[in-house]
């Protein structure tokens, strides 16, 4: 750094000697599959507009998506977004789904507040 400058302490970061040549572990995932409820239109229309990479480092090109695929092909009975193959996919409200209360937890953010603790069936 002595030959940038004559300061005793230089700030590396910002500007244009920001370190950004980092090397970033990376997943390839050929599928990614969400379960939701909501207007199939408006969902593919506001995943199309504005989601259009997926994790860290999304300014830097890693996380592009290719195509969003959006359906409307699960019957509200089968709902996968709750439990899948009889295995509970999230924490949900005591009697929910079996009745059984597991311990007390949040099911709804910030799930670390303590306002938001309530009797819970937790997924195994």
């Amino acid at each position: 750094m002595t030959r940038y400058t004559d300061a005793k302490a230089a700030n590396l970061s910002s500007g244009h000697m920001k370190a950004y040549d980092l090397t970033i572990p990376t997943v390839f995932a050929r599928e990614v599959t969400w379960f939701a409820h909501g207007d199939v239109d408006r969902v593919r229309y506001l995943l199309s507009t504005y989601v259009p990479a997926l994790g860290k480092k999304r300014n830097i090109g890693t996380g592009t998506v290719r195509e969003w695929i959006v359906r409307e092909d699960v019957d509200a009975r089968d709902d996968a977004a709750i439990v899948r193959d009889g295995q509970l996919q999230r924490r949900m409200p005591v009697g929910a789904v079996t009745g059984e209360a597991v311990r007390s937890g949040a099911i709804r953010p910030p799930y670390y507040h303590h306002t938001r603790m309530v009797m819970c069936e937790e997924p195994c």
